[in-house]
């Protein structure tokens, strides 16, 4: 079953070339020295060996029952080389498999493998009926262990070739804020909040950003993409004028045609989100006000969707609101809003998460935060999560960022992660595997240059994954363009058994 695949001697030939051209020098690159990647290399060598002991137990079997004959002619034979490379060392295995199958009462039924010198290492012409089976069923076996090792050496040799490459793509913004990825239509486009000039709308063609629209705005600091009706919306939320006052509007923008047309305007005080969420197909949009002149304890606004405009909703006293994030539990919703601060005085204060009960938000509970500034919610395996980004203690911006688990209905700290003036939060997964990437932003230099953090997900822990280059880093958005079938996903299929 492992090596009888129709395409299974151009799979290997594919492979072959792959890593003798690839995979040795993409371990080899400075871009992973990652620890992980280390223990990848190791497990690649581990692999490795074992698949050299299967040879050898087979070679074992041929010198036990010293029984070779030329290999059959009309038997498919594949070269399948390996390359690996852990610390310093390297190493090459070449392996033909030769496996024919034909009726057993024509007692000409051979399982063979041969070297690259097409040596066969075992027949079973030329013993009895017993023997035959017995020894053609030991080579199965080492056969299998061989192929499955293989299978395991490619897979981690894919998954170390695979995992998420990051790969700059440089765009001028001027203060950004923010990154909002949406759809219109199969075409892709990201809008990026500007906070000391117009804010633009990039499309996606072929791997770049082509500059779509610019859209005047107040100190920008969020984007909301919302669909009502199949209609595509954008919320703009404006921070303060160009006067310094917090007191704006906020605006709400419609898709026509590939144009922004301003759709509603709504009084804000140093906006710094917007939250979309549905509950039985009504609309609602919520904006977390940060800030009024010298008062940071002020009201936020949840507003409902009437017929295109914003209707208030309902009124939530806030200290600093930098974040509104909605999530469902058990058919229970929720809004968790980040309380940053009291005044500029008080950093360490509770954020507090609301029930949705009858169109009302209850207090369900509350978590103390430290200069939270930003909420994630994710599921993993049907448990909820929720990280908090503190971002400043009122006397350092070296604290720990948390991820907290639902348990019940209570947040229970989860584990905790070192950051530095932490602004965002970003949970994605690719491949079935979950990661969760933080933005610092580096409040204590001028440049504010520091390493922005992914973490991968493993079996309840955040392990390091990547470490990203950013300056000043207030934003990270994932998002997913022309999913591809990569050579992992081609190749391993066909040599799994």
């Amino acid at each position: 079953k492992i090596f009888d695949q129709s395409n299974l001697e151009e799979t290997l030939k594919n492979v072959s070339t792959h890593l003798q051209k690839e995979i040795v020098e993409t371990l080899k690159t400075e871009n992973h020295t990652h620890p992980s990647t280390e223990l990848v290399a190791k497990d690649v060598q581990a692999l490795f060996s074992r698949m050299e002991a299967a040879e050898a137990s087979i070679q074992n079997i041929q010198q036990v029952h010293n029984t070779t004959v030329p290999p059959t002619s009309s038997a498919p034979t594949s070269t399948f080389t390996h390359s690996s490379t852990a610390q310093t060392s390297t190493k090459s295995l070449t392996t033909s498999f030769s496996v024919t199958e034909q009726d057993e009462t024509s007692a000409t039924r051979h399982t063979g493998v041969t070297t690259t010198s097409s040596t066969t290492l075992i027949s079973t012409t030329s013993t009895t009926n017993t023997q035959r089976f017995l020894i053609r069923n030991e080579m199965r076996e080492q056969i299998e262990v061989l192929g499955k090792h293989a299978a395991n050496f490619e897979a981690a040799i894919c998954l170390l070739h695979e995992s998420p490459s990051f790969v700059n793509t440089r765009v001028a913004t001027h203060g950004a804020f923010d990154w909002e990825h949406f759809v219109v239509d199969n075409s892709h486009y990201l809008a990026v909040a500007n906070f000391v000039s117009a804010s633009v709308v990039y499309r996606w063609e072929n791997g770049t950003m082509a500059e779509h629209t610019t859209v005047t705005t107040h100190s920008a600091i969020d984007w909301e993409h919302f669909v009502v009706d199949n209609v595509h919306y954008l919320a703009v939320a404006n921070h303060q004028t160009s006067s310094n006052s917090y007191t704006t509007e906020s605006v709400v923008y419609r898709w026509a045609n590939g144009d922004l047309v301003e759709q509603v305007r709504v009084n804000t005080t140093g906006a710094r989100d917007w939250e979309h969420f549905e509950i039985d197909n009504v609309h609602y949009l919520a904006v977390a006000n940060w800030r009024d002149g010298n008062n940071h304890d002020i009201e936020s606004v949840v507003y409902r969707w009437v017929n295109g405009t914003l209707k208030e909703h309902a009124r939530i006293k806030t200290n600093g609101a930098s974040d509104w994030e909605h999530f469902e539990i058990d058919n229970i919703h929720y809004l968790v809003v980040a309380n940053q601060n009291n005044n500029g005085l008080i950093y360490t204060l509770d954020s507090v998460v609301y029930r949705w009960d009858n169109g009302n938000l209850v207090e369900h509970s509350r978590v103390q935060t430290v200069g939270g500034y930003d909420w994630e919610h994710f599921e993993i395996d049907n448990v909820h999560y929720l990280a908090i980004a503190n971002q400043y203690d009122g006397s350092t911006h070296n604290t720990d960022s948390i991820v907290y688990k639902w348990d019940d209905g209570i947040l229970v700290e989860h584990t905790r992660i070192k950051t530095n003036s932490a602004f965002h939060w970003e949970h994605f997964e690719i491949d079935s595997i979950n990661y969760l990437a933080v933005a610092n932003y580096d409040q204590k230099s001028n440049s504010h240059a520091t390493n922005s953090v992914v973490y991968r997900w493993d079996k309840g822990k955040l392990v390091e994954f990547k470490r990203l280059e950013t300056q000043g880093a207030v934003s990270l958005a994932q998002f997913e363009v022309d999913q591809v079938q990569e050579f992992c996903g081609k190749i391993i299929p066909n040599i799994l058994d």
